[in-house]
């Protein structure tokens, strides 16, 4: 989701921008940007898969790979929030910058209730 926003913002800041070099950066920034996503999406969902059989079966070492990829997707999230707070408009900033922490706090929710079903079934909880 994000980097379709980052994608779309892109045009604006080309066009406000004429120093070629400083376009090239950028493009190559958000071209791997966006290759880093999709490969953390593509990751995610079959780590989502396993989590769905680890909690089918109450086998806890198959939680262990989702939460991996759900701090590592969290990570990124971050670096790609403070990249495009610095092309975008910034009267878009707050606005931006809420929905990702609301994302990201609906993601944490999420990640403490995997963590606490992995100890359940672990035995530690």
């Amino acid at each position: 989701m994000l980097q379709v926003l980052t994608l779309l913002k892109i045009q604006y800041f080309l066009d406000s921008n004429e120093d070629e070099e400083d376009n090239l950066v950028l493009t190559t920034g958000v071209l791997l940007m966006t290759y880093i996503n999709a490969i953390i999406s593509v990751i995610g969902i079959l780590v989502s898969i396993v989590l769905i059989v680890g909690l089918y079966e109450n086998n806890y070492k198959l939680l262990i790979p989702w939460i991996y990829a759900m701090l590592t997707s969290l990570a990124f999230g971050v670096v790609t929030v403070v990249f495009n707070t610095q092309i975008m408009d910034k009267n878009k900033v707050p606005a931006y910058v809420s929905f990702y922490v609301a994302s990201v706090m609906l993601n944490i929710y999420v990640l403490f209730c995997v963590i606490s079903q992995y100890l359940l079934y672990k035995g530690e909880a």
